[in-house]
């Protein structure tokens, strides 16, 4: 007869990509699950249906008011709500939107292993706030990792690599208030 083979996927994973490579080896379950039709005769033993998974990851963090515009995150300096906050992946591909929440934090979530840049819109941070100083200190969870470019008007952060099961919690921005001009 004609069979297909269903797999159900544990929660926080993902097929890998099928059919690639040797048939006895290789993962045979599509993104929904399912496995090409195979037909089986009397006598017949096919054990090359498999499905590959991984483990997901994620990342994220945040975005606040750098009041002392040291680019480090000190005690009683506040999240920013409203920023917009893309991901793209190596081939500069958008991957997805967010917008940090009433405390500042933002999260992607189900995400392949893989590299990954965080770009935060420098167009929806408050009027009068410009980006603090990259890469301070030896704390890169309390550091402000936004580089302004201007022709894109997105601050843009270094390259992560994200593991299976991985949740990177570093790439945040530091914003401050533009001084007065005298």
């Amino acid at each position: 007869g004609k069979y297909t083979v269903k797999f159900i996927l544990p929660d926080g994973s993902s097929f890998t990509i099928p059919n690639t490579g040797d048939d006895a080896k290789d993962s045979d379950a599509s993104a929904n699950g399912c496995s090409q039709v195979v037909t089986l005769n009397p006598g017949d033993n096919d054990i090359t249906i498999d499905a590959g998974i991984v483990k997901l990851a994620s990342l994220g963090d945040y975005v606040w008011i750098d009041s002392d515009r040291d680019g480090i995150q000190d005690a009683g300096e506040v999240g920013v709500e409203g920023v917009h906050v893309l991901l793209y992946n190596a081939q500069d591909d958008k991957i997805s939107e967010l917008v940090t929440d009433k405390d500042g934090k933002y999260l992607f979530t189900g995400l392949l292993p893989g590299k990954y840049v965080v770009a935060f819109d420098a167009e929806t941070l408050p009027v009068g706030y410009q980006i603090s100083p990259d890469n301070k200190g030896t704390d890169d969870t309390k550091d402000s990792d936004g580089i302004l470019d201007i022709e894109s008007m997105y601050a843009i952060t270094q390259v992560v690599t994200l593991a299976a099961e991985e949740q990177n919690l570093t790439l945040d921005l530091g914003i401050n208030p533009i001084p007065a001009k005298l």
